[in-house]
């Protein structure tokens, strides 16, 4: 008699064995002991054939299963190449672990991932093993092109390290039209075996359009794009009067010709130089950068957003700044004509620049 609910079988057995982990049972012990019945047998013993094929349990000899007991997991983050396979680097170790595709379950690159390891490093061989599950999604948007099949909408991705089309029904797709770029988050992905499904939050436009194409680099790259409203406040609060006790200690160079290098459109000066000659022939060459540390303290909102920025980014027609524009553009910026903080580096130099 076929068995019906399968599901609900291998749940009982793999109980069962989990009760004596070491311990070996003969295919008719554990029969019994489900109550199965004798004319069942035959496909009761196929079964747990089946689930010792499928890594469910093991086969320990003639007849003989017991449970199966996975290694402890790796934990890490994922690279992946634009082949289809890539390396986890593990935390603990920052040893490298290789992943084949068939292995990569539904992890995406920057994902970090627990592995389950299955061949040990070797000789010239990297560690090989399988994703067990992801523990974080770093990848929050992802861009592509809006096509609709003939029997559901989906989106292409640009990135060619993502090789599933993610499906977005009507519902959730916020009217985009054939051919547009859009930014789609994923919503459901449990099966590497099917597509995932998602929802689009941006339409970018249609490529070509001004500006979709920087739009859509930064959205590819997960660039931030606003400041959360903490750090807006903080950096509000922030004052940009220079007081008497500000000066205590600091050399003034404010008599000092100091110029920038910049294009005539910027507005971030973070750095300045200036060029003495001194009376013996030599040089005095120095190089002034903004004293940020004085206006953004550790640990405070300015401070964690900035380490996670980690820079500013510049784009062919925009910055992404890694502080808000109230110190990267104003306070701490080396303006003309104004008063501003530095760390200053005096070099002294000959006229062969040594």
């Amino acid at each position: 008699m076929p068995i019906k609910n399968k599901k609900q079988l291998r749940d009982r057995i793999v109980a069962f064995l989990a009760e004596n982990p070491t311990r070996r049972y003969k295919a008719k012990t554990i029969a019994r002991a489900l109550g199965i019945a004798p004319e069942d047998y035959v496909d009761f013993r196929n079964f747990l054939r089946e689930l010792a094929r499928n890594d469910v349990i093991v086969k320990a000899g003639r007849n003989l299963y017991k449970l199966q007991r996975k290694p402890p997991l790796v934990i890490g983050k994922l690279h992946m190449k634009s082949q289809g396979y890539g390396f986890v680097r593990l935390e603990d170790s920052g040893e490298e672990v290789f992943i084949a595709q068939r292995n990569m379950g539904t992890a995406l690159d920057g994902d970090i991932v627990a592995v389950e390891l299955f061949a040990k490093a070797r000789e010239g061989l990297l560690a090989e093993g399988r994703i067990d599950h992801v523990i974080e999604r770093k990848r929050k948007l992802i861009v592509g092109t809006f096509k609709r099949g003939k029997y559901f909408n989906y989106v292409a991705p640009d990135d060619i390290k993502i090789p599933w089309d993610i499906i977005v029904h009507d519902e959730f797709s916020m009217g985009a039209k054939p051919g547009q770029k859009v930014a789609v988050t994923i919503d459901y992905w449990e099966d590497p075996g099917l597509n995932p499904t998602g929802r689009i939050v941006k339409i970018l436009g249609y490529p070509g359009d001004p500006g979709v194409d920087i739009e859509s680099v930064a959205v590819d790259f997960n660039l931030p794009t606003a400041f959360p409203k903490e750090v807006e406040v903080e950096a509000l609060s922030v004052s940009g009067k220079i007081t008497e006790k500000d000066l205590e200690g600091r050399l003034d160079l404010r008599d000092v010709v100091c110029f920038t290098i910049d294009p005539e459109d910027a507005k971030d000066f973070d750095d300045a130089v200036s060029l003495e000659k001194l009376g013996d022939g030599n040089y005095l060459l120095g190089v002034h950068i903004a004293d940020v540390s004085h206006y953004v303290h550790e640990d405070g909102a300015l401070d964690r957003e900035a380490l996670e920025r980690g820079t500013s980014v510049y784009l062919v027609d925009r910055v992404i700044p890694m502080l808000p524009e109230r110190l990267s553009n104003e306070i701490c910026s080396l303006r003309p004509n104004e008063d501003r903080l530095t760390f200053s580096v005096l070099m002294r130099l000959n006229a062969n620049g040594h």
